[in-house]
């Protein structure tokens, strides 16, 4: 207040030699009333402006505290071996001698307790195998359950001793530029670094080089992002995962881009893949806005039609049990089985008060998995087989994820630039290496007619009499049954009994842009 008696004193016990007229001081003295009341309250609100400054900066800092002390333990550090892939080397596949190898760095978190991991598909790409390390230290094998290049996400799955941390997602599609965010990675390998930053602007785009992929609609923050990062989450004040690190500007302070939990959450169906991996038909995919899962592009065919599950139906709850999101409905799929009943609580998009709510009760179909080697027949024009453990050995391939070739559609394949032949191995499809024939099987139920993949083929030869080491015998592929299982010892290569040569040539070719049928 000193400053503003400063500033109107002088107006006040100004004394002029001048006479005023009395009119002229009526009305100066409201004028001056009037400036003194407004300067009071612009003073008062900078002061105010000052205060909250402070405030604000003190919560930003508090709140990343609190952030780091609850979901520190959600995230997790995905390491493992890995080789550039644009490289194309063979020490991805084949064990080198006199090579060591190179460990990949980058983060992922939990999204259930029950271990599923969401991380970044460039990463997993790069890797022979996954591996994670939680912040206890705990290392486990990672299985890759779903894979999207294109959208740079990888959901992975481990078996943790006990139940984990699992973080959520902000499934509303509020995001403010200028908010506060923190995140949680591991830059350089320097694990478990919390940064902080702000929403710098949305709907960014960015060409991810080592994959060759352009991602849409990200996420621009101004946090320290660097390499290792990737993967991380970007959790807002409430604790709610808003964005996953993908990429940084190269050359750039500050600049770095997130896939924001809208696109994630759109993509977690497809990634999960309960219906294939438990055997059930759903019969309809999924809309989601503003945190709300809808009924989208259902099957007229199917049980839930035929119940009267209508397209645009908001589902409420399943079997009892609310709805918040779409992590909620796939935490209660994970449990769906063949044959078992479903109690759907739907509200439809057509608004009628006398009926806004309803239930649809059906029963889970059984999905009739095709043949595997129907399945690729059809739409890649190849037959495989797993590998015998003399023949992986044999090989000196560096994981046993990898599939003998046994028959090749050859009006497919010999517009090939590089031929594919009988005994060629088949290292990675669409960007995964499928654990064993029924994950080959998921994965080809997944690829659409039209889809562009890559497949890699490696080949491992005799290198004095010039023959492969993994000799097909044709009786056993369709002796092999499409759960996975190994047929009987009648039936195994030749090679499973052939001792291991001295020199082995080894070839890796790699197929870019082939069209699935």
């Amino acid at each position: 207040m000193r400053q503003i008696t400063n500033f109107i004193s002088p107006h006040i016990n100004m004394k002029s030699s001048i006479k005023q007229p009395a009119a002229f001081s009526a009305i100066q003295f409201p004028i001056i009333l009037l400036s003194v009341l407004l300067l009071s309250a612009f003073l008062a609100s900078a002061s105010q402006a000052q205060i909250s400054g402070s405030d604000l900066k003190r919560f930003q800092y508090e709140f990343s505290a609190r952030i780091y002390k609850q979901y520190a333990d959600a995230v997790v550090y995905v390491t493992g071996e890995f080789s550039d892939p644009k490289k194309k080397e063979l020490k991805e596949y084949f064990k080198i001698p006199n090579q060591k190898p190179n460990d990949s760095i980058g983060t992922g978190f939990f999204i259930t307790d029950t271990g599923y991991i969401i991380t970044n598909a460039h990463g997993v790409h790069k890797s022979v195998s996954a591996v994670v390390e939680l912040r206890n230290s705990e290392r486990y094998n990672a299985q890759v359950v779903g894979f999207m290049l294109e959208s740079d996400l990888a959901l992975l799955k481990i078996d943790p001793k006990e139940s984990v941390k699992a973080i959520t997602f902000k499934e509303d599609s509020e995001i403010e530029v200028g908010e506060p965010i923190t995140s949680i990675g591991h830059p350089h390998g320097l694990k478990y670094t919390c940064t902080q930053g702000i929403i710098s602007a949305v709907g960014r785009r960015s060409l991810l080089s080592d994959i060759n992929v352009t991602v849409d609609n990200l996420i621009q923050t101004d946090m320290s992002i660097n390499p290792g990062s990737s993967g991380g989450p970007w959790f807002d004040v409430e604790g709610k995962v808003v964005a996953l690190t993908t990429s940084r500007r190269g050359g750039s302070d500050n600049i770095a881009f997130g896939l924001s939990a809208q696109k994630i959450l759109k993509k977690l169906p497809e990634l999960f893949d309960y219906p294939h991996r438990n055997g059930f038909v759903r019969g309809f995919e999924f809309a989601l806005k503003d945190g709300c899962v809808f009924v989208d592009k259902l099957d007229e065919a199917s049980s839930a039609a035929k119940a009267g599950l209508k397209n645009g139906d908001q589902i409420l709850s399943v079997n009892d049990v609310p709805i918040t999101g779409i992590m909620s409905y796939l935490n209660l799929e994970d449990k769906f089985q063949p044959e078992q009943n479903v109690k759907l609580t739907v509200k439809s998009k057509e608004q009628n008060p006398e009926n806004s709510e309803r239930t649809v009760s059906f029963t889970l179909e059984k999905w009739n998995a095709p043949d595997v080697n129907d399945a690729m027949w059809s739409k890649v024009g190849l037959k495989v087989r797993q590998l015998t453990e003399d023949e992986f050995k044999n090989c000196e391939l560096k994981s046993s994820y990898a599939y003998v070739i046994t028959e090749i559609n050859n009006e497919r394949f010999d517009k090939l630039k590089c031929k594919v032949f009988p005994g060629d191995i088949i290292g990675k499809i669409a960007g995964v290496r499928p654990e064993n024939l029924s994950e080959l099987n998921r994965l080809l139920a997944r690829l659409k007619s039209g889809d562009r993949i890559n497949i890699t083929i490696l080949r491992a030869i005799n290198a004095e009499d010039k023959t492969s080491l993994t000799l097909p015998v044709a009786s056993q592929a369709s002796s092999e049954s499409s759960d996975g299982s190994q047929p009987d010892s009648d039936n195994k290569s030749n090679s499973a009994n052939a001792s291991k040569p001295k020199s082995i040539t080894k070839t890796r070719i790699d197929i870019t842009d082939f069209k699935v049928e």
